[in-house]
Formats: structure tokens, C-alpha cells, sequence
């Protein structure tokens, strides 16, 4: 599956939500805290991107 950039670019948003609930799902899906955590990280990458290119 190929994530379009630009599609991820503009919505870094719902990406960083994602993430953050994820993380915060610890205590129902176990160890998957560091993939939100990564997720976070990421969209925040994305953001960054998102104003270099306007």
C-alpha cells in the first residue's frame, strides 16, 4: 500500500490524533504505547513539511 505524500502532508493532523490515542490505549492493547509515540513523532515531521511548503 502506497501512502500518497502529499495526502499525509495535509493531513498530519488525524495522523498525530492517531497516534495519540493509541498511546493512550495502553492499558487495552498492551505494548503498542511506542508505536502511538512513533506515530506522534512522524505527524510532527509532517507538520513541519506541511509550513516549509507554503
Amino acid at each position: 500500500m502506497k501512502i500518497n505524500k502529499n495526502w499525509a502532508i495535509n493531513n498530519a493532523m488525524p495522523i498525530f490524533f492517531i497516534g495519540f490515542f493509541i498511546s493512550l490505549a495502553d492499558s487495552l492493547i498492551g505494548r503498542y504505547i511506542y508505536i502511538g509515540w512513533v506515530i506522534m513523532l512522524f505527524s510532527f515531521y509532517l507538520m513541519y513539511l506541511s509550513k516549509e511548503k507554503k
